[in-house]
């Protein structure tokens, strides 16, 4: 499934490194899921930001990541949140 964004950030380095969002629970909304599963396109809210690990690699993930004065919204494959963690 293609996915087409606008205005959404996709340098995830500081993202996974900084934002907290990938630790612990109560996301307050945080991060949303996109798959497509039998021809239908699932939407989900993690409980844990690290349960995002244990979905298929091509699921599409959703974040923002609030600030003090904005938020910043990303777009990114559960595949590359995999790849950060192998990096570590």
């Amino acid at each position: 499934m293609d996915i087409l964004s606008k205005g959404i950030r996709t340098d995830l380095e500081d993202l996974f490194k900084l934002s907290g969002l990938f630790e612990g629970k109560n996301l307050h909304s945080n991060l949303i899921t996109i798959q497509e599963i039998d021809g239908a396109v699932i939407i989900g809210k993690p409980k844990e930001g690290d349960e995002i690990r244990f979905l298929d690699s091509d699921t599409t993930v959703i974040a923002r990541w609030p600030g003090k004065f904005r938020s910043d919204v990303f777009i990114f494959k559960v595949s590359d949140y995999i790849d950060f963690l192998n990096k570590k």
